[in-house]
């Protein structure tokens, strides 16, 4: 019996975890949607100019990036997906 009532507490957290995401995520997206198309812009392209500049960027031999979706709000990665695809500069070898 209490193991059935555990797993029954255990959902019941799991149902109430879940609803706290959705509307999590419904805010957020509301949220996004109402930010001005050119300051959203200033924003994704001050966070790609950081990335950019960091030392771990510019020292890193492996990335992993994303090609964001303009349609669920992500932050743009034109630049840096850009600057990633880029040949090495001649005379370096990532080879390791």
């Amino acid at each position: 019996m209490s193991t059935n009532c555990n797993n029954d507490n255990n959902r019941d957290d799991l149902d109430a975890i879940f609803k706290q995401k959705r509307v999590l995520r419904t805010q957020v997206r509301k949220t996004l949607k109402a930010i001005d198309p050119s300051l959203r812009s200033q924003q994704d392209n001050a966070i790609q100019d950081i990335i950019l500049g960091a030392p771990w960027f510019k020292s890193s031999l492996r990335l992993c990036a994303y090609i964001s979706c303009s349609a669920l709000r992500e932050v743009d990665t034109f630049k840096l997906l850009s600057q990633i695809l880029q040949p090495p500069p001649t005379g370096m070898s990532f080879n390791n």
